[in-house]
């Protein structure tokens, strides 16, 4: 099976890879199921000859609630080792629950509870917003990885998890700095979701159109790419250093 998650800016073919991957694996019958964060997968799929392909079953979702009710609903289809769960983006899944938390609770969105809590801390109010933020994050953070960990392994099935790029910051982590530092960036979201994919890869394209991939982890020991020249992801991930045969049933 496959856990893979790629980043990178926009435009350096994330999606495009993705859909790649699901019209070379058509033949074998797997089926795509996509969490499409973006409203974006019936725009791409009507461009590269990706219109025929009736394989990737898209859901949009917006809120938080509907990134559970996707999985909840997709996890009773999936074949295991044969099917593909994707998340795109991935990163938004901590945005998303963060707010849904924060409405839930105190009945304003994030980015009102966050200027509330700017506010106090000027003031004698600090400490208790200190403490009650404390206890948000842990509420957030468990609802967060119940999802997360479900979708990655419940099913066991193969996994494609799509998020943004950010610059890597003094404050991160040793390893992250040490992992993603070389790279000019990591993957954006929740702090720890690079480490459970077995498979990292960067996507990215120069200033002259070129795309191209490099390795930021990969657990197989499958030998890495190096600002590798980007062409068909299947190709040149999937069949030549997973060995991800077609004739898989």
């Amino acid at each position: 099976m496959e856990r893979l998650l790629v980043y990178g800016p926009q435009g350096s073919g994330k999606t495009h890879q993705l859909l790649n991957i699901a019209k070379w694996l058509q033949p074998t019958g797997a089926q795509f199921y996509v969490l499409d964060t973006d409203d974006s997968y019936s725009r791409n799929m009507e461009v590269d000859d990706f219109s025929a392909l009736d394989n990737v079953h898209t859901t949009f979702a917006y809120d938080w609630e509907q990134y559970i009710s996707w999985l909840d609903d997709v996890l009773p289809k999936v074949v295991a080792e044969r099917d593909w769960l994707v998340v795109d983006r991935v990163d938004k899944a901590w945005d998303r629950v963060q707010n849904f938390f924060s409405e839930e609770v105190y009945g304003k969105s994030l980015a009102e509870r966050l200027t509330q809590s700017r506010k106090a801390m000027s003031s004698k109010k600090a400490m208790v917003v200190s403490a009650n933020d404390q206890a948000d994050w842990q509420t957030i953070n468990a609802n967060y990885q119940g999802w997360f960990m479900a979708t990655m392994y419940k099913s066991r099935c193969n996994i494609y998890l799509v998020a943004a790029e950010r610059s890597v910051r003094d404050q991160d982590s040793e390893e992250t700095k040490d992992s993603f530092g070389p790279l000019h960036g990591k993957p954006a979201g929740q702090k720890t979701l690079a480490y459970e994919p077995h498979t990292v890869l960067r996507l990215y394209q120069d200033r002259k159109g070129a795309f191209f991939v490099t390795t930021a982890k990969d657990r197989g020991n499958r030998g890495y790419f190096d600002s590798v020249p980007l062409t068909n992801l299947a190709l040149q991930y999937l069949f030549a250093k997973a060995n991800f045969a077609r004739s898989r049933k």
